[in-house]
């Protein structure tokens, strides 16, 4: 009985396992957004059956006389073959997202918005700027990007994909049947929208796209809690693939959607929030309402953002913009690359829909091979699970490929931030890094913030910036980052004494150490070029190699680096040196730890970058 019961927890723990990743990659190959996991229970149901049936057989048919044959064996191979083949047609349209896709993008310049980006002399959380640094991340991704305050035939022409962005007037009639029948004759039509009618953005929204049923609420869709985490519901979609937490989707507060069930399809959904109702009373807050669960407003399942098919194209629309800002781009850029490949993508290639086509039909013709073929004195479970087995196995194969940032053109230098390492930091707040984030852009960079090591995103990185790694660097990201470095990188790594034991090994193999003694935040006077610290301890040096000072503090040196062939290495002996709490919270503004950021735009020795200034 025991043995049962531990074979029937191992198939719900395997179907728990795959329960996400099976019907993404489904959903990610037969393109049907409203396959939903739950939809998969069926599943359990004969893959709890193989324990239940041998159970039941053990103890009802011990009486039988049952031997097996080769005979019986050939339905099992039978199947088999099936499965291997819808296994393999599942992959092909998935991997097809990569290649198969047009590059061309027009974003309709007209709206409240703005092409700001953080610039010196404007600090702050909210001293980001709009879209400014959208395009330039866009062209990095490889996408021709054209701007336009019209809709018409000639600068539609070679464009895939259409971004509008907080339109505030209604557009012209010509205009809006030009759109429709762009998206009608294979073209996608992104939209980004805000709350509460901010601006008078409700209503041209909802006139453009009135032709897929889906409209903007006068309301703020809000989170219960502090933040978004572990509220949404992410709907099966390719737009998904590789996002794992939330702040990678970069939805903040905006409106909700409704929409017609006949012609759209919810996207993403948060499972525990309020729509909170506008307020046209409020004009000095965007006609927000209280932000507060009132009594009557819709609690829970609010649409964030949904689709709609039309013709041969495709609507996607967005309660908000947040994941498209320069304030949020680090985190969103693959979240936003999924969208445009996924937008992008050319639907009528004869190859994807005859795999769709085939992955459709072998996998039916396997199910129902078990049942035809296979007579019941014949075992049929056995098939079903050989069958189910080979289907995971290569679900799971599948769910383990790479999905990042694709690096194709570089009109910027990007900048890489490593968090795979459960890395002492958040995204916003006083222990955040988007203070980190808005001095790189000043400094013509483009931050990345990646969540997996990536050996490939390094390589093309002008910099790369490691905080306070609490999980030690495997052997082989150690080699990564050594041969990045002396192929010309710039590694910037900062940890303090109390979080030293994971950056062991790479402070060893450059020479370097941090000795247990605390010297604070370091009076602005003892440092070179006044550079602020929080928490400060003394590099030590221990290796062969030469090592430049670049700061001292009460006579220790603070921040040091050395040169390895084209590259180098720079240590600074503060966790919380690239915090916000240390470089622009409440407002505050260290000019000397911005300039030091510039030590990776120079080939020189960084101790004579200092120096300078």
């Amino acid at each position: 009985m025991l043995m049962y019961l531990g074979a029937i927890c191992l198939t719900n723990a395997l179907f728990v396992s795959l329960l996400h990743s099976v019907a993404e990659r489904i959903q990610f190959s037969v393109g049907d957004i409203s396959l939903h996991p739950m939809n998969l229970l069926f599943v359990l149901l004969f893959m709890d059956s193989v324990p239940l049936y041998f159970f039941v057989r053990e103890r009802e048919l011990a009486r039988l006389q049952y031997q097996f044959t080769l005979k019986q064996w050939k339905p099992v191979v039978v199947v088999f073959l099936f499965f291997i083949i819808a296994s393999s047609t599942m992959l092909i349209p998935a991997l097809s997202l990569r290649g198969n896709s047009e590059n061309s993008l027009l974003i309709l310049d007209k709206g409240e918005f703005n092409w700001d980006k953080p610039r010196f002399g404007q600090y702050g959380l909210r001293a980001a700027g709009m879209f400014g640094m959208l395009p330039a991340y866009l062209e990095t991704m490889g996408y021709e990007l054209k701007k336009d305050s019209l809709l018409t035939g000639d600068n539609l022409e070679g464009v895939k994909v259409v971004i509008v962005i907080n339109l505030n007037s209604v557009v012209a009639e010509q205009e809006k049947e030009r759109i429709k029948q762009f998206v009608y004759d294979g073209g996608s039509l992104l939209v980004l929208g805000d709350h509460t009618d901010m601006m008078g953005v409700m209503g041209p929204l909802n006139t453009l796209i009135d032709f897929v049923n889906i409209r903007y609420k006068f309301d703020s869709a809000h989170y219960l809690k502090r933040d978004w985490r572990d509220s949404f519901e992410q709907f099966p979609h390719a737009i998904f693939t590789g996002i794992t937490d939330e702040t990678d989707v970069g939805i903040s507060v905006g409106a909700s959607l409704e929409f017609s069930p006949l012609h759209a399809k919810p996207v993403l959904a948060a499972k525990y929030g309020f729509s909170d109702a506008g307020d046209y009373m409020n004009t000095q807050n965007a006609y927000l309402g209280d932000r507060r669960y009132n009594q009557g407003e819709l609690l829970g399942d609010l649409i964030l953002v949904a689709e709609a098919p039309y013709g041969k194209g495709k609507v996607l629309v967005f309660g908000d913009t947040s994941s498209f800002q320069n304030g949020s781009l680090a985190y969103t850029y693959t979240f936003v690359q999924n969208v445009l490949r996924y937008l992008s993508r050319t639907e009528d290639n004869f190859f994807d829909v005859f795999f769709r086509t085939g992955f459709f039909l072998s996998f039916l013709l396997g199910i129902f091979s078990c049942f035809l073929v296979v007579k019941i004195q014949y075992n049929p479970a056995i098939v079903l699970w050989v069958s189910l087995l080979v289907l995971s196995t290569s679900v799971v194969i599948h769910t383990m490929a790479d999905y990042e940032m694709e690096i194709v053109g570089q009109p910027s230098p990007i900048a890489y931030i490593d968090a795979s390492h459960l890395n002492r930091f958040t995204a916003y707040g006083d222990d955040g890094i988007w203070a980190l984030t808005y001095h790189l852009m000043r400094n013509n960079y483009l931050p990345v913030v990646s969540r997996t090591f990536s050996s490939e995103l390094m390589e093309k990185s002008a910099v790369a910036i490691f905080i306070s790694p609490a999980k030690a660097l495997q052997a082989s990201e150690l080699e990564t980052i050594d041969k990045y470095i002396r192929s010309g990188g710039v590694v910037i790594w900062s940890v303090g004494y109390e979080e030293k034991e994971s950056s062991k090994e790479i402070l060893t193999k450059y020479g370097f150490d941090i000795d247990n003694v605390p010297l604070g935040p370091i009076p602005r006077t003892e440092t070179n070029a006044g550079i602020r610290f929080k928490k400060a301890w003394p590099v030590m040096f221990q290796g062969s190699e030469p090592i430049d000072t670049i700061c001292t503090g009460w006579s220790y040196p603070v921040i040091a680096a050395t040169s390895l062939e084209k590259g180098k290495f720079v240590l600074v002996a503060d966790a919380h040196f690239f915090l916000a709490e240390n470089l622009e919270a409440n407002h505050t503004f260290s000019k000397s730890n911005d300039l030091f950021l510039s030590v990776i735009q120079h080939t020189q020795r960084p101790g004579n970058l200092v120096e300078q200034q």
